[in-house]
């Protein structure tokens, strides 16, 4: 959703390169300061989404490496 948007683009990436996805999504500061950006930023449904899809796209990144 749209509402994430700033938390995607401007994340507190916890010391770990922003295009260093396995090291990001392992990374608990990043996770719960995005999770943060995300429930201050977005409501309802769009909240729901972002969530979901943040846990997903972090799960399959996770799972390959």
């Amino acid at each position: 959703p749209a509402c994430a948007g700033e938390c995607i683009a401007h994340p507190n990436t916890g010391g770990c390169s922003a295009s260093d996805d396995t090291c990001l999504c392992k990374n608990s500061v990043f996770v719960q300061s995005t999770f943060q950006c995300i429930e201050s930023t977005c409501q309802g449904a769009d909240l729901a989404n972002a969530i979901q899809t943040f846990k997903n796209i972090c799960a399959a990144v996770v799972r390959l490496h």
